[in-house]
């Protein structure tokens, strides 16, 4: 008897498939870092917790095998007691089924790894929604991924929810109606008519909707599209979601209270596959650089240090990948990094030579010096540490020569 092909077939190989496309550029030499999050966008993304744990480091650069345990991190700092309170009230709605020993555990490894991030970042300031994403990272992999992932996040995706105060957020949230303007303008104007504020979506951009979704697959899956895509990705995929509920909305009274009490409970059955890839179609078709143009409010959202600082973050990124391939360094990779350490170590001596005995700088001992620092540029510029001590040390010398010796 012939079996009929049917949706579980259909379903099966979609997912073969989509598996067989993410090995084939994870064994690609260097990682294929764009097909990977081109696949982030697309229908089941990374598919498994076994892929995410192998991806999602090597999306934002971070070399696993380097990754410090918690416990030997851990300090005192000045937010101890929101992290227990928070922690207290995390891992009720996923994982589920789990025994009252099981979540206990997951507590305190939380904290800890959460204790470790702020005793090493004293400059940054914890806010509630942070120990969700930390949550993710560490029901996905353990608790060393999820500290080192998070260190990592707090360099440019979430930099901006570590300062001291709110108001980057407020800022960046003011550009939420506009966004959804752009795809429908008669449920944009039912939202300005009714009052309502883009607040509503805070704990969504906040916590990458872990505060919303009782899935944890389902959040996982939007960590995929988050860790790959621009640092406002959330705020697209909060105007995605918004459209997509436009039929509820519209139905809704005109009013402050009932607009917000509609929008604010996302249905426990939305379609957040078909929300990621609107919010893909959205971040192209208005890509951040446009609202950064929108007069004093995109000034705002330019000074955004996650802004600001994602195109060095993904040239960082790709230039680690270019060194480390699947955890061990590229015998030519390596020798380039060789390179680039005597290069600064030439460098390094040249200056300490020149000011220990007073040797005086002229413009031909410059040139020498420019020459190194160049190399420093050269052999590694994904490296920025030859670069920038190089600069620093050229600008500190040709200060001290006067203006007729100056090479320039």
């Amino acid at each position: 008897m012939r079996l009929k092909r049917g949706r579980p077939t259909r379903l099966v190989s979609a997912r073969a498939a989509q598996l067989q496309r993410l090995h084939h550029a994870l064994e690609a030499n260097p990682v294929d870092l764009r097909e990977l999050r081109r696949l982030s966008l697309t229908k089941g993304g990374f598919v498994n917790e076994a892929m995410r744990r192998q991806i999602w480091p090597k999306l934002l650069g971070v070399d696993m095998s380097q990754a410090e345990e918690c416990n030997q991190l851990c300090g005192e700092h000045d937010f101890e007691q929101q992290v227990i309170l928070d922690v207290n009230r995390s891992f009720w709605r996923f994982p589920e089924g789990i025994r009252a020993t099981r979540r206990a555990k997951l507590r305190s490894d939380l904290t800890e790894c959460l204790n470790a991030f702020l005793a090493q970042h004293r400059s940054l300031c914890y806010y509630q929604g942070l120990h969700e994403i930390a949550a993710v990272f560490m029901l996905t992999s353990d608790q060393r991924s999820a500290h080192a992932l998070l260190r990592t996040l707090a360099a440019c995706h979430i930099a901006d929810f570590l300062s001291p105060t709110m108001r980057p957020v407020t800022d960046l949230l003011e550009f939420l109606f506009p966004l959804i303007q752009t795809q429908d303008d008669e449920l944009y104007q039912f939202l300005r008519r009714s009052g309502v504020l883009p607040h509503f979506c805070l704990s969504w951009v906040l916590t990458w909707f872990t505060h919303v979704v009782d899935s944890l697959p389902t959040v996982q899956r939007i960590f995929d599209a988050c860790l790959s895509s621009h640092p406002l990705f959330p705020l697209y995929m909060a105007a995605a979601l918004v459209v997509q509920r436009r039929d509820d909305v519209l139905q809704t009274t005109c009013e402050y209270s009932a607009v917000y009490q509609c929008l604010n409970n996302v249905p426990p059955n939305l379609d957040f596959e078909a929300c990621i890839a609107s919010a893909g179609r959205l971040i192209e078709e208005v890509p951040p650089k446009r609202l950064c143009m929108s007069g004093a409010a995109g000034h705002a959202i330019e000074q955004l240090v996650c802004v600001r600082s994602f195109a060095a973050f993904q040239k960082a990124v790709e230039a680690r990948n270019l060194v480390c391939f699947r955890g061990s360094y590229c015998s030519v990779e390596w020798g380039r990094l060789h390179l680039m350490f005597t290069a600064c170590f030439l460098l390094h001596c040249s200056v300490t030579f020149m000011v220990t005995h007073q040797t005086p700088r002229t413009p031909c001992s410059l040139s020498r010096l420019q020459i190194l620092s160049q190399s420093c540029q050269a052999v590694s510029p994904g490296l920025a540490c030859g670069k920038r001590w190089g600069k620093r040390l050229l600008r500190g010398s040709q200060r001290s020569l006067p203006s007729s010796e100056h090479p320039c």
